[in-house]
């Protein structure tokens, strides 16, 4: 092979490798940092979440505020959602019947990516650069209310940014960092295997219990409201009303 021949072996291999991602998306982490601002009234926040997947779960954590929300896959296509509090070492476990008067939740790809499919099918595919786990996709949608901008990661089926703007409010989700360490990633789902759980259907013969009280004071736990949401912002009714 003469030296021309062999550059150009080296450059097509080369530019092969740049279109393959090594990192399995079900296997990762995410820190996203989240900025909003209102007009009316005038406020602006800044808060911190990571998206922790490892498999058939995954976790959205808050530090802020010490909570974290785990979602199962069951074999039925639903969600099973636990969510815990970090400071009391409790959580409230949810069946997937609990959620959606009964029906459930099987917005699986809201939870996995923070943006549902639904979602994203409804933008319009603006541009798209790079390759392998770097290829970025930028996805936008108008109509008379917001103006929404999406930066996606699809080998990694992560979102890298995401804007919406509207009349008075400007919020933005921001990807800093992804951690592809896997003894990292199992440990902090065993971190929450010794938490004390408490079955939400059970909540309504519990609430003399300091800490469920405190919940329901907060709004955490509602009577008949499940406290998630769907792909569309709507509050997920619960099927138990305590």
């Amino acid at each position: 092979m003469n030296i021309l021949a062999a550059l150009l072996a080296g450059l097509v291999g080369q530019a092969e490798m740049t279109h393959q991602c090594d990192l399995d998306p079900a296997h990762v982490g995410a820190k996203y940092e989240i900025t909003s601002q209102t007009t009316q009234p005038k406020k602006s926040s800044e808060r911190v979440m990571y998206l922790w997947r490892n498999d058939k779960e995954v976790a959205h954590q808050y530090p802020q505020e010490q909570v974290t929300e785990i979602w199962n896959l069951v074999s039925d296509g639903r969600i099973r959602p636990i969510r815990y509090f970090e400071s009391e070492r409790r959580g409230i476990e949810y069946q997937p019947e609990d959620i959606n008067k009964g029906k459930g939740d099987r917005n699986w790809p809201g939870k996995f990516q923070l943006i549902s499919d639904q979602q994203k099918n409804k933008m319009t595919l603006v541009s798209s650069d790079g390759a392998g786990c770097d290829r970025i996709e930028t996805y936008e949608f108008k109509d008379g209310k917001a103006q929404i901008r999406l930066s996606w990661l699809p080998a990694l089926k992560l979102v890298q940014s995401y804007s919406v703007q509207q009349k008075h409010l400007s919020l933005q989700w921001q990807l800093t960092d992804v951690f592809d360490n896997q003894n990292r990633i199992q440990a902090l789902f065993q971190s929450y295997r010794d938490y004390q759980l408490t079955d939400y259907a059970d909540i309504g013969d519990n609430e003399s219990d300091p800490f469920l009280q405190k919940l329901i004071n907060l709004g955490f736990v509602s009577h008949g409201a499940s406290g998630f949401y769907d792909d569309q912002g709507n509050v997920l009714e619960s099927a138990h009303h305590h």
